[in-house]
């Protein structure tokens, strides 16, 4: 179990490459331009249970308060998944979260598959969907934002920790 509270001031946020935003909370993020946030306060907190040597569940939930100079605007997100270890060397992770964000909506799910080569060296494989709703576009991690409402990615690589 964890938790967490933060309070940051004059943070900037790339809204516009990552969520595809061209205003925010009264300003202009056409052609690439930051957000400005005053005030940044994040709480949240988050659980694990183990049943077993094979099955974990976990749980996230946080809301995020964001002021310009002008107006504020909350984000508030849950998350639920779980692990499940075929073997110790080998996990399938299936999951997703919710983000509630000045109106609009994202739905995420994904599954993933986790090999172990050794304790610095993984494989993994990933298949994720969004849905956003309220008139927004899908705007998954990692990729830029789709031109709809929903995005997939199929991801497969390796990781190595130095």
């Amino acid at each position: 179990m964890g938790a967490v509270y933060s309070d940051t001031r004059n943070k900037l946020y790339a809204f516009n490459t990552t969520l595809g935003y061209n205003e925010f909370l009264g300003q202009n993020l056409s052609g690439g331009a930051a957000f400005k946030a005053r005030d940044t306060q994040i709480i949240g907190a988050a659980g694990t249970y183990s049943f077993n040597r094979q099955w974990v569940v976990h749980c996230v939930a946080d809301t995020v308060r964001i002021s310009s100079n002008s107006a504020s605007t909350r984000a508030t997100r849950t998350e639920l998944g779980v692990d499940w270890n075929v073997t110790p060397f080998d996990t399938v992770l299936l999951g997703g979260y919710r983000t509630w964000f000045g109106g609009k909506t994202y739905t995420t799910a994904g599954l993933s598959n986790l090999y172990r080569l050794s304790v610095r060296t993984m494989l993994y494989a990933e298949a994720t969907f969004e849905h956003a709703g309220g008139g927004t576009r899908a705007a998954m991690i990692s990729l830029a934002p789709s031109s709809g409402s929903e995005q997939a990615s199929l991801r497969i690589g390796m990781q190595h920790w130095f």
